[in-house]
């Protein structure tokens, strides 16, 4: 498939796919129903414009794709995270606050505080703390940490970013490629595997090596996939990409840069195989494999995705019919007013956010 990038075209390479394709969750209109319920309860499409921006990324299909085994009170969370994660990254990405990082800062810590239970009062805040309660009932202490700490590592992604470009810095590959994948909320996704294959993993057993070092391969697949089909969004709207970095350090070509990060993701799939053959000659446990199935079930879920989604496929259309002073409508505009208190500040450190990181990949 061919994609415009800059003023020319690039053809997305073939790839190593090493998952075997499923049929999507058959809860998934229910989701949707679910999901459309969830959206107007908290006002969070506030124009015609933001509506058809969700409609042309058909929100609720990731979920079905990523989580085909899923029960249908679990398909339904993972499609409004689905759905909560898009809006956030449309906000972040193509919203006024974006591009100032003092703005950013203050929303991501309001929204961190209400995972934690402290204020929730504008519409997002309260959206995000019901989905929250929603998400953990009837999971696991543990569990519930770890999952804390995944979302709040992708939010957190926004503020680097946006001090980055504030900063005029423009990230090497290593740093891009340490980021990234926290940045995609790959590692979100995964996260909710364990509940969608009816997994609450030890916290011993998610961290044993193998099993943590697939999370990672995983994580990375999915995260430079979606570069792959971005880069004509993301060359419209001037976001960073593996291909962009390239071009711009190494004055690589748009086609050679694609063929580049295509060979890394050839790579990246020959370690799920070698990983999964791992676990299972290590005689790792049956949740322990399960768990590894469902990341996999994630990876080929995204994987068939994106070339699904006019949001990366054709996103020349995604303000299609609007003027061009009236296309900020079709950003969602939920974070106005959004600010933190100094205390607040204080206590998330938000100037820092690289340190609350333990590890840059998982």
């Amino acid at each position: 498939m061919r994609l415009a990038c800059g003023h020319g075209w690039v053809t997305v390479p073939g790839l190593r796919m090493p998952i075997p394709v499923h049929a999507p969750n058959p809860f998934r209109e229910h989701a949707a129903r679910e999901v459309a319920d969830w959206l107007d309860r908290h006002g969070l499409c506030r124009s015609p414009g933001s509506r058809k921006r969700l409609e042309r990324a058909r929100i609720t299909l990731p979920a079905a794709l990523a989580f085909p085994r899923a029960p249908k009170d679990v398909i339904v969370l993972n499609a409004l995270w689905t759905a909560w994660v898009f809006i956030v990254d449309d906000e972040f990405e193509e919203g006024p606050v974006g591009r100032r990082p003092e703005r950013v800062g203050d929303v991501v810590g309001a929204l961190l505080a209400a995972l934690d239970g402290d204020g929730a009062g504008s519409p997002v805040e309260r959206a995000l703390a019901e989905l929250w309660q929603r998400t953990r009932t009837g999971r696991s202490d543990a569990w519930c940490r770890y999952m804390r700490a995944t979302v709040g590592r992708w939010m957190l992604t926004y503020h680097q970013d946006s001090a980055d470009r504030a900063a005029g810095h423009r990230p090497t590959m290593e740093e891009y490629l340490a980021r990234r994948p926290a940045a995609v909320a790959a590692y979100v996704y995964l996260a909710l595997g364990e509940p969608a294959a009816g997994l609450d993993l030890a916290p011993e057993s998610r961290a044993l090596p193998s099993l943590r070092r697939l999370r990672i391969a995983c994580a990375e697949y999915c995260a430079l996939s979606n570069d792959l089909w971005s880069v004509a969004k993301d060359d419209r709207s001037g976001d960073e990409n593996a291909m962009t970095l390239m071009r711009y350090h190494d004055g690589t070509r748009p086609q050679d840069a694609m063929n580049k990060v295509g060979a890394v993701l050839d790579r990246c799939a020959g370690r799920i195989v070698a990983l999964r053959e791992e676990l299972r000659s290590a005689g790792a446990g049956a949740s322990v494999l399960a768990c590894a199935a469902a990341y996999e079930d994630v990876v080929r879920g995204c994987f068939d995705y994106w070339p699904l989604a006019a949001r990366y496929a054709d996103p020349s259309r995604e303000a299609e019919g609007t003027e061009p002073s009236e296309r900020s409508d079709s950003v969602h505009r939920l974070f106005d007013g959004l600010f933190l208190n100094a205390d607040q500040r204080d206590s998330l450190r938000l100037a820092s956010p690289a340190k609350t990181l333990v590890d840059g990949r998982d």
